[in-house]
């Protein structure tokens, strides 16, 4: 993923809630003809820039409103299905056109969740934030105060969609003073009509977790080379399992809520294919930092980097602090378990149906030591075509996997590198 400078174009997506149930067809038949405008043209835009230009999707999520006060871990599958259907969605599209992603050219596509528009007037906002606006989870209103550089606001062009813009347009004007100038407004597309969304927050089809339990301290790994759809995915929805403070919960004040990743060493990727193409850790951390720091609700100046500098020791990581309360922590790992046999206090994991058989061995590890196993939550895998095994059945399929594989994306590099070297 192409790290973004002052002068990368981003731009913001406003999509309704999805039709229910959430399947990738709904998903598809709503916000397909949106997504392909925005991407197309952006795509466009790409190539007088440097980077990637980064597309931003905020899409409104009503249940997580979460009146019932459930834990993000019980809202957790719903949620990640809808991550996964719309980056399913965003990267199929980009197949589809030939679009690049994270590269020069391309788009750089973060989706951001969001609980809808306001539903009180303006004067009677608390001063409080809502309980349910923590992390990765935003109100409209807490969207405008990012103060993002957004040159274009894309609205669908729906009732759902002109109100959401209208809402937004509204809270811009009234919250965000000069000299940041006022994004421009256009309309895209709006698929199927909107209008039969169910208006239900939380229903008997979202599952249900025994025991709610809630983590202040989760953790994921992985490579995360090339960064791509899947590991963002990942991210994401591991910054989603950060409990916020609700009032209800007799929380330790003193407690920091962290959010680790695992990032494997070099030493132990020196056989990977393609191996001269992957990205050091260094900048394999950078990549992971800059994601997360951008889908977090906290506004850029909140953020301070507490890491080791580029001097330092290698693959030692550091601390990024997200607010007052969340710390980001990237660990260098050597082994397949990483800090969650060392670190006890750590209660969730975070993993894809790809490795879930080693979560089942970090929690024999934590066994062994008598510790308490992890609550292991699984992301989908991300597929091109409605089956899960990863085969591709068309030049789209192909085009999709090669999009979200990080061998096939050192794969290309490579092909491009060798073509470049005859052509000179």
């Amino acid at each position: 993923m192409s790290q973004p400078t002052s002068s990368t174009p981003v731009s913001l997506v406003l999509l309704p809630a999805a039709p229910s149930p959430t399947t990738n067809e709904t998903l598809e038949a709503a916000y397909s003809p949106a997504l392909t405008a925005v991407l197309l043209k952006q795509s466009e835009v790409s190539f007088r820039s440097n980077s990637a230009t980064i597309v931003e999707v905020a899409v409104v999520a009503p249940f997580l409103k979460n009146p019932h006060n459930s834990s993000r871990g019980q809202l957790f599958e719903r949620t990640q299905k809808l991550l996964a259907g719309v980056y399913r969605l965003v990267y199929l599209i980009c197949a589809r056109n030939s679009i690049e992603v994270e590269s020069r050219g391309g788009v750089d596509v973060r989706v951001l969740l969001v609980t809808g528009p306001p539903t009180i007037p303006l004067g009677d906002f608390p001063e409080k934030r809502p309980a349910y606006v923590s992390g990765v989870v935003s109100d409209l209103r807490t969207l405008v105060l990012h103060r993002r550089p957004w040159k274009l606001v894309f609205s669908l062009d729906s009732e759902a969609g002109l109100a959401l813009s209208k809402g937004f347009a509204h809270l811009w004007r009234a919250l965000v003073a000069p000299p940041l100038p006022a994004p421009e407004f256009t309309s895209v597309p709006g698929g199927i009509s909107l209008s039969n969304v169910s208006k239900e927050i939380y229903s008997a089809d979202t599952p249900y977790h025994p025991i709610p339990s809630r983590h202040l301290n989760v953790a994921v790994g992985g490579t995360f080379d090339h960064l791509h759809a899947g590991h963002k995915l990942l991210l994401t929805m591991t910054a989603f399992l950060l409990e916020p403070r609700h009032d209800s919960v007799d929380w330790d004040t003193a407690e920091r809520r962290r959010l680790i990743v695992g990032i494997t060493g070099d030493e132990l990727l020196k056989n990977k294919q393609y191996r001269e193409y992957l990205g050091s850790w260094d900048e394999r951390q950078e990549a992971v930092r800059s994601f997360v720091d951008s889908v977090m609700n906290v506004a850029p100046k909140q953020s301070k980097d507490s890491s080791i500098g580029k001097s330092g020791p290698k693959e030692t990581g550091g601390r990024l602090e997200l607010g007052s309360d969340t710390a980001l922590e990237c660990i260098g790992i050597s082994d397949p378990f990483g800090p969650t046999i060392t670190d006890e206090s750590i209660s969730a994991l975070v993993i894809s149906a790809e490795t879930r058989k080693g979560g089942d061995l970090i929690n024999e590890k934590r066994t062994d030591k008598g510790w308490q196993k992890l609550e292991v939550f699984e992301v989908d895998v991300l597929s091109g075509n409605d089956t899960d095994d990863g085969v591709a059945t068309s030049s789209v399929d192909k085009d999709f996997l090669d999009k979200i594989s990080s061998t096939e994306i050192r794969r290309r590099i490579s092909e491009k590198a060798a073509s470049n070297s005859q052509n000179s």
